[in-house]
């Protein structure tokens, strides 16, 4: 990507460059120009060093969900593509700690329970056993190799960390494709991707999100929580926290589409059919394929064993 030309200024309107232009009107809109606002971004995230990295991240997200449009418009004005790369990452990691959280705590259950109802492994002595009798718990030694499969049982957990993190921050990315049409110029399709990393700020409500998911399925599996009528109440009502998030991580994008590079609607209800396909192939081939591919890897190794 080209190294953007911070002193280009456009209409907010309607995109046309006002570089070397002194008039107070633009002159294909017509719209009233205030130069100190073109000049000055209108991002929290871009002053964090002045107001606190907390409280201009928190800004920037409520002003994202709340006003895409606005945030798309600032395309007019210096956008800085580090910053929006950093704001993007900090978002990744936000989303990403709790649901690597819930991934561990699932695998070591289902490991736990798994080895508690596995057969386990007895001596070579076993022709020998007597009918209906079983062998005590001191008398079972593990196979020659075991320590290779809980080596590959142990892998198994930074390679779902991986496709998890790397899931979350492709998909963070998916919507910069379309903020780059051929018809803005470099200065301006450089601004346009630089805002599209920040439509992920949707992404930070996954911490409530997963705690409110967690605790309506625990909630389905205790017949006591059923039976508290008022809490089932209030966990429906905060359901509405993940579609909330759902429905933000895709409209964002479109809006902000509209507004940064001026997109017909034939442009925007396509990215808007692309996304949800795309983020789906996505888990597909990431949350799915890379860790089936672990376990083949390992079941082909272990095979190999005399």
């Amino acid at each position: 990507m080209m190294t953007e030309d911070a002193a280009e200024i456009f209409c907010p309107a309607c995109g046309y460059n006002l570089r070397g232009i002194a008039s107070e009107r633009c002159p294909e809109c017509g719209l009233a120009l205030d130069r100190a606002q073109l000049n000055r971004s209108q991002l929290p995230w871009t002053y964090r060093h002045e107001i606190g990295r907390v409280r201009a991240y928190l800004k920037t997200v409520l002003l994202v969900l709340a006003r895409p449009r606005r945030v798309g418009e600032e395309v007019a004005r210096p956008v800085s593509l580090e910053d929006a790369r950093r704001f993007r990452h900090i978002t990744v990691m936000i989303a990403f700690v709790p649901v690597m959280a819930a991934i561990t705590w699932q695998l070591f259950v289902i490991k736990h329970d798994i080895r508690a109802t596995m057969t386990r492994p007895i001596p070579s002595s076993i022709n020998q056993q007597p009918a209906g009798v079983t062998w005590p718990a001191a008398a079972v030694v593990a196979p020659t190799h075991a320590w290779i499969g809980w080596t590959l049982e142990t892998g198994l957990l930074p390679i779902v960390a991986f496709s998890a993190w790397l899931f979350l921050y492709a998909c963070s990315g998916v919507a910069s494709w379309f903020f780059h049409p051929p018809s803005l110029s470099i200065p301006r399709q450089n601004r346009a991707i630089a805002l599209s990393y920040y439509s992920s700020a949707a992404m930070a409500i996954m911490p409530a999100s997963l705690a409110i998911l967690i605790q309506i399925l625990l909630t389905a599996t205790s017949p006591i929580a059923r039976r508290f009528l008022p809490y089932i109440v209030l966990l429906g009502f905060l359901a509405l926290v993940p579609v909330y998030q759902l429905f933000q991580s895709y409209l964002v994008p479109m809006r902000m589409l509209r507004r940064a590079t001026q997109a017909t609607t034939a442009r925007v209800w396509t990215m808007g059919a692309v996304l949800p396909i795309t983020w789906a192939l996505l888990g597909i081939v990431i949350l799915i394929g890379i860790p089936l591919a672990y376990l083949y890897v390992s079941i082909v190794m272990i095979s190999f064993l005399p």
